[in-house]
């Protein structure tokens, strides 16, 4: 800062300075923001395949439901039908086969976008298996109910009833065991999360440690120099001063250059 006054000096070295701790107050709410936004995808996230989760097993449910109703039902009109139709119709009566048929692919088509949306949510390869399952799975209980209804709406209820037992219920375990599949897989990346966010916080931290080292040390480091500097140039002021009131100008003026006035 040769050729500055000592006011340029001091406001050159305050706006340094302010520069310097404005940057690292924005280096640490960047880090600050950005750690949050991590803990706010990461809950977010998991909220969501536990939604998606639940949301499949519910619609298995369903179908599961609905094939006990429309079994029972078809059993139950077969009985009526040995002499007593006329007498209970009123009570028992059935759905027309074909919109039970449509009904129930309305339900399981429900499966589909879920489970796609759950495979989107960054699960591995292995983790995907069960989503597969149950897709296929679907589609082949949605063919063998179809196949159960057309069966039993014509009184052949003993081929509907082998359909239920030979078809439906080895697809319907299959499809109830790799919902509990991704039950538990969910449950164990719930457990994971806290040991991820601690990860990430770490992480994070020694980030935000950094910058503050980055932006502390030259900050001191200046600040240092420039007070040292300044105190030298004001101690040279004041013996100066001294000189000239001793008569001593030549003395004066060495000072002055030596401290660089």
């Amino acid at each position: 800062m040769q050729g500055f006054s000592l006011g340029q000096k001091l406001g050159a070295g305050f706006a340094i300075v302010i520069g310097l701790t404005t940057l690292e107050g924005y280096t640490s709410i960047a880090a600050i923001g950005a750690l949050g936004d991590t803990f706010d995808h990461s809950v977010r996230e998991s909220s969501d395949s536990a939604a998606l989760v639940s949301d499949i097993q519910t619609v298995v449910t369903g179908m599961t439901t609905y094939t006990k109703m429309a079994q029972f039902g078809y059993a139950l009109n077969a009985t009526l039908s040995q002499g007593h139709a006329n007498a209970c119709s009123a009570c028992h009566s059935l759905p027309e086969p074909d919109k039970a048929q449509r009904e129930f692919a309305a339900l399981a088509s429900q499966l589909h976008p879920k489970l796609q949306a759950l495979g989107a949510t960054g699960l591995s390869a292995e983790e995907k298996q069960p989503l597969n399952r149950i897709d296929k799975g679907a589609s082949a209980w949605v063919t063998a109910f179809d196949e159960f209804v057309k069966k039993a709406s014509s009184s052949q209820f003993d081929a509907g009833h082998s359909i239920i037992t030979d078809r439906i219920e080895p697809i319907r375990d299959g499809i109830e065991n790799a919902t509990k599949e991704l039950g538990a897989g969910e449950a164990h990346r719930l457990e994971s999360v806290p040991v991820q966010l601690a990860a990430v916080v770490k992480q994070k931290l020694f980030w935000l440690l950094g910058i503050q080292f980055a932006v502390l040390t030259p900050t001191i480091a200046f600040a240092w120099r420039f007070i040292r500097r300044l105190s030298l140039q004001l101690r040279a002021l004041c013996g100066c001063a001294s000189d000239i009131a001793d008569g001593d100008v030549n003395g004066a003026l060495r000072r002055l250059n030596s401290a660089g006035l």
